[in-house]
């Protein structure tokens, strides 16, 4: 297992218990297509643990990365970006988390949902980064795309900052979340 170059493919989340652990994308050797892991990075024996297999998107997909891990307040929910077959699109997808008993490393309580289609203006956009407020309520999306400097010349790549308005809940130490809005923050 081996990280590899991404831009923002690691978090620190809560553990089954009071652990923390540490969120990462990473590639097995002999394979090309990056998952999620988790790792108790305190444990004697640090073994990382796949959490996220993102389906891989259609052959005639093509576009940039899809990175970035944010970990909800209470930790039962994981945000990365990933393809959706929901939304037939590039999207920041929410993964529920779950603990077993006994053990410190949390695991998928389910199938990933869409929550954002990483698109705009109509073109589809690269995930560069996502932050999950300490609230629960809001998630910043670090989205880009590649525009034109000038008709017919090369391609420059264009990063924007936008921000989601989550319906967020939490209670007994679940948590539930939608989009309520997704608006354009900040270019440049």
């Amino acid at each position: 297992l081996y990280k590899p170059n991404v831009v923002d493919g690691l978090a620190w989340g809560r553990g089954c218990g009071s652990t923390p652990v540490l969120y990462f994308w990473g590639v097995q050797y002999g394979t090309n297509w990056g998952t999620v892991w988790v790792l108790d990075p305190f444990a004697t024996l640090a073994e990382p643990r796949q959490i996220a297999v993102p389906p891989g998107p259609p052959p005639d997909e093509r576009g940039g990365s899809l990175q970035g891990i944010a970990v909800s307040p209470l930790g039962r929910m994981l945000a990365f970006g990933a393809y959706s077959y929901e939304l037939g699109d590039r999207a920041v997808v929410a993964l529920p988390l779950k603990c077993a008993p006994g053990s410190t490393l949390p695991e998928a309580a389910g199938p990933a949902q869409p929550l954002i289609a990483a698109r705009y203006e109509g073109d589809q956009a690269w995930i560069l980064s996502l932050d999950w407020s300490s609230d629960g309520h809001r998630l910043a999306v670090a989205m880009g795309r590649w525009v034109p400097i000038s008709a017919g010349s090369a391609l420059a790549y264009d990063p924007e900052l936008w921000v989601a308005d989550l319906n967020y809940a939490a209670s007994a130490g679940a948590e539930q979340v939608t989009v309520a809005s997704f608006v354009h923050s900040a270019a440049g």
